[in-house]
């Protein structure tokens, strides 16, 4: 498990918005142009603001290759978003990424993260980001 590094961005943002949109979530009624759009410098915030931490699980020999990632906030103590590669779920990398932290609430309702917020014992609030 590692920092954000300015290499993980791109692949960063677009797995998280793609993950928003398509997951289920409230997101999934909007229209996807004005979607991405608006919300990709949401996302952007949470990578360039100090006040959001991201970690990411990579492999060992290529640490360029991202495995699995979280983004959250300490202060508020907030999960904002988890992602894991399809063919490395169910495998503990978000339980990895998450077991240490002090988190009370999840910010978006993906599946991941209700599974999170069930486990835990988390509330779901939208409106700490």
């Amino acid at each position: 498990i590692r920092d954000f590094k300015a290499l993980d961005r791109s692949f960063i943002l677009s797995t998280m918005l793609k993950g928003l949109y398509h997951s289920g979530s409230i997101f999934k009624g909007l229209d996807k142009d004005i979607f991405f759009k608006h919300y990709s410098k949401i996302c952007e915030y949470f990578l360039d603001n100090p006040s959001y931490n991201t970690k990411v699980v990579c492999l060992t020999a290529s640490p360029d290759v991202i495995l699995s990632y979280c983004v959250y906030n300490s202060t508020s103590k907030a999960l904002i978003y988890v992602y894991t590669k399809k063919d490395f779920r169910l495998n503990g990398l978000c339980h990895s990424l998450t077991k240490d932290l002090e988190i009370l609430t999840i910010a978006h309702s993906t599946p991941i993260g209700l599974s999170i917020a069930k486990t835990r014992n988390l509330t779901f609030n939208p409106f700490i980001i």
